[in-house]
């Protein structure tokens, strides 16, 4: 069995894997005052 330690908190930020991409604001939409980039999931 893997040992992953303890879970992190829900307010510890985690680092963007590499590999990850960059998304560039010429390749989203603007609206109702936010961005939204296509097929990136958001919450």
């Amino acid at each position: 069995m893997p040992i992953f330690g303890a879970p992190l908190s829900l307010d510890t930020a985690i680092p963007i894997p590499s590999g990850t991409g960059v998304f560039r604001a010429e390749h989203a939409a603007f609206n109702g005052g936010t961005l939204e980039f296509h097929l990136i999931p958001i919450a």
